[in-house]
């Protein structure tokens, strides 16, 4: 038999930061990725993704980890970005777009929120190294440099030699019929 994706079960524990998992949370299944936040003392973090968010989590945030299994893909995965003009923006968009920064300096950041349920507070998360971006001394949250862009349209997609998507945003089901 061949396996053409070859997604690992383990416990979140097992995870690393940067790897791209689904779990259940509440009654829904989700994609999210690990992330360790610097100023947290390098604690580890769970960012949900989607396609849907769970019950009462208006944006992409982060959540704390719980003794769960996971069906994770690692660091097997491929991010797609947008090439045509209206998947991309110039200005932050609005906190509930899920968005995907590129900066000046070739770095590419997923956003998020940690401000809770109540208020949407940006932190930005290094796809590479699955780290929130913190200033010098790891102690505050910074956004990207000045010079970047937003990809509003994105893929997650598996390594095979014809890729299929993890996750998409616009999530497919909800992408304008042209």
């Amino acid at each position: 038999m061949e396996v053409l994706s070859k997604p690992k079960v383990v416990r979140f524990a097992q995870t690393q930061p940067g790897d791209l998992f689904m779990y259940a949370f509440g009654a829904g299944l989700f994609v999210a990725m690990t992330v360790t936040d610097p100023a947290n003392d390098g604690d580890r973090a769970i960012v949900v993704l989607g396609p849907e968010l769970p019950q009462g989590m208006a944006h992409p945030s982060l959540v704390t980890p719980s003794a769960t299994t996971v069906v994770s893909f690692g660091k097997d995965y491929k991010l797609r970005l947008p090439c045509h003009a209206g998947g991309w923006m110039t200005k932050e968009p609005p906190d509930d777009v899920n968005c995907i920064v590129v900066t000046d300096e070739g770095g590419i950041f997923f956003r998020a929120n940690f401000g809770g349920l109540e208020e949407f507070r940006a932190c930005y998360i290094d796809m590479e190294k699955g780290e929130i971006k913190t200033d010098k001394s790891a102690r505050s949250y910074i956004g990207p440099s000045r010079l970047c862009a937003f990809a509003v349209e994105w893929e997650l997609l598996t390594v095979e030699t014809e890729a299929r998507p993890i996750l998409s945003y616009p999530h497919q089901q909800s992408r304008k019929k042209d």
